[in-house]
């Protein structure tokens, strides 16, 4: 029935204004009883809290059989039967109460181009405040929105009935409205004269009057055009369309104040919306306005202070902000509010905020929650195996690695970000268990940043003012065992190998003859055999001192181990 939008307006906003909740799938098909020729209607049950669940089946009882009443034969209204036959189709209960987006989509299915959503909250005297907006399924467009106060004393059934009557004007409007739409191509006369029509009916009608901003643009009159989309707003503040193309003309006018309003008007529509929570942070600096974001959160939750989405907008400002205690604590609001929230996209943020300076109690807490939600999402187990590392439970740590590898064989990049994470908290040599999986892996790139890494915490050891050979020759043999082809990791590991084993050698002589020890002796002989073609690989280095020491080092263990066989014969009897 519609025709596609010619305003330019942010139509990047427009597919991403949230993510549908459920099992309702787009271009699933629902059998469904049809019972009039008039177009459909949905009207939803409000979306609520969980414990007000049981009023917002009563209110959208009531909603539904009022409208159905209101609405004449303008529109079939669809019946809690065919909702309940459809919603069992997708594996919901009766009256199940869906995510304002799910419900969309179930209204898309059941051919209703036209829907009626809500949304439920209590007010501090205890009555409840409903919200409600009848607009195109689509919502690629606008429509009207209704606040409606529950009186004290006043019945749920009632209640639903006052909002239906509040909402039926619009909703009879709505044919006039869709005029405009369908003929804006073919005859703006007409056009404008059917969205005239439903403006003289229900004032500032939202889809009527962006109709009319459109036909303004079309005829070149931007002051007219922002005069019905400011009606626009008014009569629908929930309309993304017309909240972005009044966007476009105040930027035109270089308006920073009344652009930053409508950007935080659309963050509290659509405060999950991760395009528009780009453009609008972008948009806020460069009017250097970096609180208007906070400020859209403080004022919805001082209305609705049990809003996961305004807590989940608080964390991506944080985030920015790079207060990740302040991202935690917002995300563990979320999933306080709601758990059926925390999906990866949830646990990816919150790790990554508890593994910045890391929070290391939140950092291994939330890693093993979402490693449980989620057994088989490599980079959540990633994350829990690098908390592991971080919090010294090494065991535990190389355990879900390989959990990870035997996923994913090939995410040596997954396994590198652990042993980066080993090694930085001290723990390069248990960090050289991951070497055959590098070195098998065949990917040079994986090889070369193990190797290096490995590197890094051997010349550490080197550096020490007590120096421990053996972690030294241990630490420079696994970077090798790594499979690394590079020059530059390989020449420098075989000079960290050969000063290590040349410093144990020389010990281990001295107490070899002095206790004249055939184990001793033979140790020396296996370190000698180490030292030897590491040495002439370190002599082969461009640099200079390298060279230099290799080749010094190199002349006493050729003669040490000319020495061998005699000390092998004498102490091995």
């Amino acid at each position: 029935m519609f025709q596609r939008v010619t305003l330019s307006v942010l139509a990047m906003l427009i597919g991403a204004s949230g993510t549908v909740v459920g099992q309702i799938r787009p271009g699933a098909r629902i059998s469904t009883r049809v019972v009039s020729n008039a177009p459909k209607l949905l009207v939803a049950n409000p979306t609520a809290l969980t414990a007000d669940s049981a009023a917002s089946v009563v209110i959208g009882r009531s909603m539904r059989e009022r409208m159905t009443k209101g609405v004449g034969s303008n529109f079939s209204v669809v019946t809690r039967e065919q909702m309940n036959e459809a919603l069992g189709q997708y594996g919901y209960p009766s009256d199940a109460i869906l995510p304002i987006n799910a419900a969309r989509v179930l209204a898309s299915q059941l051919s209703a181009l036209t829907s009626v959503s809500s949304t439920l909250s209590k007010q501090p005297s205890g009555q409840f405040m409903l919200v409600a907006r009848v607009a195109p399924t689509n919502d690629n467009y606008a429509g009207m929105v209704a606040n409606v106060a529950q009186l004290p004393g006043e019945s749920l059934g009632d209640f639903g009935v006052k909002a239906a009557d509040a909402l039926v004007p619009a909703v009879k409007a709505m044919q006039d409205a869709k005029g405009c739409i369908d003929q804006q191509a073919t005859n703006k006369a007409k056009a404008l004269e059917a969205a005239r029509k439903a403006t003289k009916a229900v004032a500032n009608h939202g889809l009527a009057e962006l109709c009319m901003a459109q036909l303004a643009r079309e005829a070149g009159d931007k002051a007219d055009e922002a005069q019905h989309l400011e009606n626009a707003v008014i009569g629908d503040p929930q309309s993304l369309v017309a909240w972005s193309a009044l966007a476009v003309l105040t930027q035109e006018r270089n308006d920073s104040a009344r652009t930053v309003e409508i950007y935080q008007k659309m963050l509290a529509v659509a405060p999950t919306n991760q395009i528009l929570r780009e453009t609008a942070y972008k948009l806020f600096n460069r009017y250097n306005r970096p609180e208007a974001a906070m400020q859209v959160v403080e004022k919805g939750l001082e209305i609705d202070p049990a809003n996961p989405e305004l807590y989940d907008l608080r964390s991506n400002i944080c985030l920015g902000n790079e207060d990740y205690p302040c991202a935690i604590a917002a995300l563990e609001q979320v999933y306080a509010l709601d758990s059926a929230k925390a999906d990866t996209l949830y646990y990816a943020k919150i790790l990554f905020a508890a593994s910045q300076r890391p929070d290391t109690a939140k950092y291994l807490e939330w890693a093993k929650r979402g490693a449980k939600a989620f057994p088989q999402n490599t980079s959540i187990l990633e994350g829990l195996a690098r908390a592991y590392g971080v919090a010294g439970m090494t065991d535990s740590s190389i355990v879900v690695t390989r959990r990870l590898v035997q996923i994913d064989p090939s995410n040596t990049g997954a396994v590198n970000q652990i042993v980066k994470a080993m090694t930085e908290s001290g723990q390069a040599r248990q960090a050289l268990e991951f070497a055959p999986i590098i070195k098998g892996s065949g990917d040079p790139s994986a090889q070369d940043d193990f190797a290096g890494l490995i590197l890094v915490s051997a010349q550490l050891v080197a550096n020490a003012e007590t120096k421990d050979w053996p972690l030294l020759v241990a630490l420079a043999e696994g970077a090798l065992a790594g499979g690394t082809s590079s020059a530059d990791r390989i020449v420098p590991a075989n000079y960290m190998l050969g000063v290590g084993a040349y410093y144990q050698v020389a010990d281990l002589s001295q107490r070899a003859r002095a206790q004249k020890s055939c184990s001793l002796a033979r140790e020396e002989e296996v370190l000698i055999g180490k030292a030897i073609p590491a040495l002439t690989s370190a002599a082969t280095s461009p640099n200079e001192q390298i060279a230099s020491t290799a080749k010094q080092l190199l002349a006493p263990m050729q003669q040490e181990r000319a020495a061998i066989p005699q000390l092998l014969q004498s102490f091995c009897k």
